[in-house]
């Protein structure tokens, strides 16, 4: 009669056949894992792999961060200087006569004109015109210190203040009818918008820097 092959018993020493075959049904049981992995969207990374992957990404990460920094930090720097002012329009508005009203907040003075600039925004908008007042082609030399200056000594005085106009022609005669062409050109402070864009970069850099600082092992 033959002979039955009996299975190992759990603690029963196998031989070098033995292991073999037991190797060998390993290696086709992840060979066959890989290749369903491969097709449904490939293997998961390793954690040793996403651990490389985050070392070279932060080098770069912490580059921009520095960027970033350096950029506020320059931005900063521009707006110390007075001539960052940028033109809210480089073009020359003309003054009409029919825009031009006489000063009525002073007696006695006889030489202002104010002019109602528009809204640059909106009702809240509070932000300050400054610019240059030009007649015939000439600019207007003198700037005056407040309104009452401009109505009282005229001479070709001028001053933006908020939304407003006040200027004198340059021999105190009625600008709306001695035959003159008046302009201006605005310009707009942007130092408010400057120091936010700085701020704003400094703190994005200084935040990322801390955050990618690397570790220490």
């Amino acid at each position: 009669s033959g002979t039955t092959r009996r299975q190992p018993k759990v603690g029963t020493t196998f031989n070098h056949t033995q292991r073999q075959r037991l190797l060998k049904a390993s290696l086709d049981r992840f060979a066959a894992n890989v290749h369903k992995q491969s097709r449904f969207g490939g293997m998961r990374p390793s954690t040793s792999t996403l651990s490389n992957s985050h070392t070279m990404k932060s080098p770069l990460l912490r580059g921009v961060c520095w960027l970033l920094l350096i950029l506020g930090i320059a931005v900063a720097a521009i707006n110390l200087i007075p001539e960052a002012k940028r033109p809210l329009s480089a073009e020359r508005v003309t003054l009409t006569p029919a825009m031009m009203e006489e000063e009525q907040g002073f007696h006695g003075g006889d030489f202002g004109f104010v002019i109602r600039l528009p809204k640059v925004v909106s009702e809240k908008d509070q932000l300050e015109y400054t610019g240059s007042v030009y007649e015939d082609g000439k600019a207007l030399p003198l700037l005056a210190d407040n309104r009452a200056e401009v109505d009282f000594k005229g001479q070709g005085r001028f001053l933006f203040k908020k939304r407003v106009l006040s200027f004198s022609s340059s021999d105190s005669t009625d600008p709306r009818t001695n035959g003159r062409t008046y302009e201006i050109a605005i310009d707009r402070d942007l130092t408010s918008q400057l120091w936010a864009i700085s701020g704003g970069l400094v703190f994005l850099g200084f935040i990322g820097i801390i955050l990618t600082r690397p570790k220490r092992s």
